[in-house]
């Protein structure tokens, strides 16, 4: 099975080679692209098991600035999910010490378990790769949700399985609104 980044993966979709799709950056820009919000993927901090805020936990925002980071570049949705919820403690993602910046949230979690350095990276990958080898930390008042999409090119003639299948997403996602409200 052949993993495509996100980016390609929405191409594919306004190409119309495929059915649907899932990214996690907004889609504006894209007229034929009709997605919706599918989930929310929380991302979290991880340090290397042998470092000073593993023993502790949780950290306040502030001390990010005294950290070494490995981070996403900067037109990933993890990313884009950080910088806006570091701006809500008046914290730049320039402000930050960046030694490296990765492709993929796999090689920081592996540059993390080396020693390297911290990161931010999906909960998803962290408990399929690096549970038990690196350590998780709170940091006080930053809650990062990474907004995956699900999208269909509405010019693209659907068969009835895949009607049906994007009038079930819809029907889920206006109960869940209705129930949040």
């Amino acid at each position: 099975e052949r993993r495509q980044d996100e980016g390609e993966g929405r191409g594919e979709l306004v190409e119309g080679n495929v059915h649907f799709a899932l990214f996690s950056m907004e889609h504006e820009g894209y007229a034929d692209i009709e997605a919706i919000s599918f989930i929310c993927d929380p991302i979290m901090l991880i340090a290397p098991a042998n470092h000073p805020w593993a023993a502790r936990g949780e950290i306040e925002p502030e001390e990010l600035l005294q950290a070494d980071f490995i981070m996403r570049e900067s037109d990933s949705g993890t990313f884009s999910a950080l910088r806006d919820a570091l701006a809500k403690h008046n914290i730049s993602t320039g402000d930050l010490n960046i030694l490296i910046t990765l492709g993929n949230a796999e090689a920081i979690a592996l540059a993390v378990q080396e020693g390297i350095g911290v990161g931010f990276i999906s909960q998803m990958v962290i408990d399929r790769l690096c549970k038990g080898k690196v350590a998780e930390v709170r940091v006080r008042d930053l809650n990062i949700c990474r907004e995956i999409y699900i999208g269909r090119n509405h010019r693209r003639p659907a068969t009835g399985a895949q009607t049906a299948f994007w009038n079930f997403l819809t029907t889920l996602q206006r109960e869940a609104l209705e129930l949040s409200e």
